[in-house]
């Protein structure tokens, strides 16, 4: 680009900047641009402040910005056509306003302005031809005279939709991946400016004032604003872009950044101290607070970046216990190794795996090996792209002892699982052929409303997969928020044709594992606060090692109508059995005067001069549904979903029937915008006074055969679900209640105190075995088997340092042996928790349990103590705080432990007990008192569930 071309390649401030145009799209084709993409308009370098419509190749606006612009926007000559837009968008008559200009100048700057001067500086790296060097500081140089004036807020289409959204160049997230690029940038190619003489002649500025221009007005001013607040990405892009900065201006104060980086504590939630946010930001399992796994994922690639830059500054984060979980989360959560859940505002309904950063399980793989890391970096590139991106070309190259590890150990199997501290049970069959993922999480970030969604997978497939991530990622796009993230698009439970509102997040009651049954039992009645029960119970029973059927049963208590919602993968739907009524052609689920996204029942949000955001709206969702057909009877129903992108992989659901339950059929769009193939849905509904519902449904994925051929519901009690499941195994009996306790019948085929049994027949009759969780006995005709309890135990000690508990058993002890890999229930009337036990010791007439998931859940710094009120007061960002009370506040020195009864607004309330300042103290003499937050603590309970193998 030749030097005079800069002031309007790389244009000032003046000229505003937008990621997205509109919503209403192209002015000709609409919202039809947006299946083209998020950001659909094309560019041509040749063509600036232009946009291109991908469907028709019409070019806007119409005018000739670039002559407006350069003429120091006096020439009005160069506005005119029936697009004109003079910078600040073209607005149709009774329209939303199109940021034609700003859309392009915002994407000229990010595809091809920043990324230009960061690879012609490394072209010079790479090469030492002087030509690309003299290019990018030129380009420095224009944007360090420009970069102060910078303020998107007050200069782009966001920042007028939402004001105090703040940034420089672009938006206050992505600036942090900006100014990371220009420090980059300069640091490759400092060494050359001095020597450039044909730069400083065109400058007319000597080689020391085109450094100090720069450093003084990209660098500095870089730091100023993350310090400010004003560059903020999500947790850890900016202390990856703040260490990047310091490290390439050297003269900066680094000790007081770092410290700021590591440590600070009580300012604003995003600047949180890394070893603070680790526990107060990051779950005890190591997934940080967003609920979808492809922002927290972010967080794993910004944080390794980071952690890598402050290895030369003499700071290990990798030794941190806690940052290993964090690395490790992605891998616990794919299901059978295949699929990685795309729950909230992630992935789409392919799934596929969702952790493709090269750099992370590299430098997890360099620096600990083990067959987990290795599968994870070979499926992210680790045989393919080393030297093939920048970074690898200065890496060690691991790909022979990558070879050589996988060659020794495939991928081990990973059996069913919980992560409690994040919410999601993750069960499958042995072989990994068939999974389900169960979310029960406290929603954070980048959530939906979808509290007890599952989804099943089966031979790498997502057969009920999650719709993904919406058609755009802000509040003025309606669609996001009546259907993307709303309740019935999930397959949960709607209840009152209301959006979950509740955030309290779901407790485990009874966790299972076998070699043909795994099992799962959550509720989590505050997603809907009011109701007295929302539990879903999940079971997987393997038919053979390759083949096996799930069992969802969801109860749902309190309010008036209940709409359980499932859908399949987009694809074809097929009635089995049951019998439906006509196609309903017009309207929607929501009625035939009813209009798809209309809000019906929101009327602030459909009158025709409303111009706010539409994150309010908790709305149902019917008007999303088309095509809706009802249930003409009221027996089972059986429907099958051949799924379009492998129709070898389809999925039978058969619908349990109970009394006042109708089912209907329905389509609807995968996203309202920009992805119109349609999701099947089965949606079973049941209306009355303080309701009172079971839904039961039996899930069959096959290949080429259907593996069940019946589902039959048997009489039991009123608190109980008897059903029986015949396959080409054989015929099983599932009896599930809520809890053991009373006896109870599954017809006349067996009786049982259990919680839950699976007993399986041969085709003749005969009983084969059983499977059974809780309770004292079973019995199966004329025999009678005893069930093994649940062993309990009470908590002695804690060492959180160590991250152990020392147990007390009563009774009995479990061989410490044989606890390895189990799940333990620990708790106390306030608080349940899950641990997995990684190794146990006999330590006298007790034992020492480590767990896997950390025992502490929180750090932070004392600001004040009331011993009147019993309230130790923090000022340290805890965003996890309503998951507090049962938990544990602990001392610096991780010895004394005092219950937490409730939190509000910073303020412990803990349990009577030695004043506070006794326990609360500097011990370390470092200025500063600090706490820790425990999981665990002496005289919590402690339960093993039992599942007894029959016989």
């Amino acid at each position: 680009v030749p030097f005079e071309d800069l002031t309007w390649r790389l244009p000032d401030a003046s000229v505003p900047r937008a990621f997205n145009d509109s919503v209403a799209g192209c002015p000709v084709h609409g919202a039809a641009i947006y299946r083209h993409g998020t950001y659909p308009w094309k560019l041509d370098f040749k063509q600036p402040f232009k946009v291109t419509c991908p469907i028709g190749g019409e070019v806007y606006p119409s005018n000739d910005f670039l002559r407006y612009y350069r003429s120091g926007y006096q020439d009005k000559s160069a506005l005119g056509g029936d697009y004109s837009d003079d910078g600040w968008g073209w607005t149709p008559r009774g329209g939303e306003r199109h940021w034609l200009v700003a859309y392009a100048n915002h994407w000229f700057w990010s595809r091809y302005n920043i990324p230009g001067a960061l690879n012609l500086s490394r072209a010079y790296l790479l090469t030492g031809d002087r030509r690309y060097a003299h290019q990018a500081a030129a380009m420095l140089a224009r944007i360090a005279d420009i970069y102060p004036d910078m303020d998107h807020e007050f200069q782009s289409r966001y920042g007028s939709l939402s004001p105090g959204y703040s940034g420089k160049i672009l938006n206050h997230i992505w600036e942090t991946g900006v100014i990371q690029n220009l420090a980059e940038t300069y640091d490759n190619i400092w060494d050359a400016i001095d020597g450039d003489t044909e730069l400083q002649r065109l400058r007319g500025q000597s080689g020391e004032q085109i450094r100090d221009l720069i450093e003084r007005n990209l660098l500095e001013e870089g730091i100023d604003n993350i310090l400010s607040g004003h560059i903020q990405g999500n947790f850890g892009m900016h202390q990856n872009a703040m260490a990047v900065l310091v490290a390439v201006r050297q003269t900066a104060p680094s000790r007081e950044v770092l410290a700021e980086i590591l440590d600070r504590t009580g300012a604003e939630g995003r600047y949180e101290g890394i070893k603070y946010a680790l526990y107060n930001w990051i779950h005890r399992d190591g997934v940080p607070f967003e609920t979808s796994p492809g922002y927290n994922f972010g967080w794993v690639a910004n944080l390794v970046e980071t952690a890598e830059l402050l290895e030369r500054a003499g700071v290990d984060l990798f030794a941190e216990p806690q940052f290993r979980r964090l690395l490790q989360w992605p891998l616990d959560i794919t299901v059978n190794g295949t699929n990685t859940p795309a729950l909230g505002d992630a992935g789409d309904t392919r799934h596929g795996l969702g952790f493709g950063n090269f750099n992370v399980y590299r430098a997890a793989f360099q620096r600990f090996g083990g067959a987990d890391y290795a599968w994870a970096f070979e499926k992210s590139g680790g045989l393919t792209r080393s030297y093939a991106t920048y970074d690898s070309l200065f890496a060690e190259s691991s790909q022979e002892k990558l070879k050589a590890a996988r060659a020794e150990q495939p991928r081990p199997a990973k059996p069913s699982r919980v992560l409690d501290g994040y919410g999601m049970v993750l069960l499958n069959n042995p072989a990994e052929t068939v999974g389900l993922m169960n979310y029960y999480g406290w929603r954070g970030g980048h959530s939906h409303r979808d509290g007890l969604t599952f989804d099943l997978y089966a031979w790498g497939k997502a057969l009920t997969p999650d719709t993904g991530y919406p058609d755009f990622m802000n509040d003025k796009v309606p669609g996001i928020y009546s259907w993307s993230k709303a309740t019935i698009a999930h397959n949960t439970v709607t209840v009152d044709a209301k959006q979950q509102t509740g955030n309290l997040g779901g407790t485990v009651r009874r966790f299972a594992r076998s070699p043909w049954v795994q099992y799962s039992d959550v509720e989590a009645p505050g997603n809907y606060p009011g109701i007295r029960e929302y539990r879903r119970a999940l079971l997987l029973v393997s038919t053979d090692e390759q083949h096996a059927y799930a069992v969802d049963i969801f109860r749902v208590a309190g309010g008036s109508q209940h709409d359980y919602s499932l859908h399949g993968a987009i694809g074809a739907r097929s009635v089995v059995s049951g019998q439906f009524g006509p196609v309903q052609k017009k309207g929607t689920l929501a009625g035939e005067d009813v209009e798809v996204g209309e809000f019906f029942d929101d009327p602030v949000l459909a009158a025709a001069d409303y111009q706010g955001g539409y994150s309010r709206y908790i709305g149902s969702g019917f008007q999303h549904f088309i095509n809706p057909q009802w249930q003409a009877d009221s027996g089972p129903a059986v429907v099958e979903v051949v799924p379009e992108l492998d129709p070898k992989v389809r999925l039978r659901i058969h619908l349990v029937p109970q009394a006042g339950q109708k089912a209907v059929l329905a389509e609807a769009q995968v996203s309202p915008v920009k992805n119109p193939q349609l999701l099947p849905y089965l949606i079973a509904r049941r209306s009355g006074d303080d309701l009172a519902s079971t839904f039961a449904t039996v899930l069959d994925p096959f290949q080429e055969q259907a593996v069940v051929q019946s589902v039959e519901k048997l009489a039991t009690s009123d608190d109980a679900v008897a059903l029986r499941v015949t396959h080409a195994g054989g015929v099983d009996v599932i009896l599930q209640a809520r809890e053991g306790g009373p006896t109870r019948a599954a017809g006349e085929l067996l009786s049982s105190d259990a919680a839950l049994v699976v007993a399986r027949f041969a085709a003749d009759g005969s009983f084969r075995n059983a499977a059974a969780v809780g309770g004292t006995q079973l019995r199966v005709g004329d025999r009678v088997f005893p069930l093994t309890p649940a062993a309990t135990g009470e908590v002695t000690a804690v060492d959180l340092a160590a991250n152990t508990i020392t147990v007390r058993w009563q009774g009995a002890a479990p061989a410490p042996d044989g606890l390895v890999g189990r799940t333990i229930h620990l708790g106390n009337d306030r608080r349940s928790n899950l641990l997995t036990i990684t190794a146990a010791r006999a330590d006298g007439e007790a034992q020492v349990l480590t767990a896997d998931a950390s025992l502490i859940a929180g750090r932070g710094r004392v600001t004040g103590l009331d011993e009147k009120e019993c309230a130790l007061r923090s000022d340290t960002s805890f965003l996890f705080s309503a998951l507090y009370p049962g938990m544990w506040a602990v001392d610096e020195q991780q010895a004394e432990f005092r219950p937490i009864l409730s939190v509000s607004r910073g303020a412990f309330q803990l349990a009577p007990g030695p004043t506070l300042a006794e326990q609360f103290t500097d011990r370390d003499g470092s200025g500063k008192t600090e706490f820790w937050i425990s999981a665990a603590g002496p005289g919590d309970t402690l339960r093993l569930e039992q599942l007894t193998q029959v016989p």
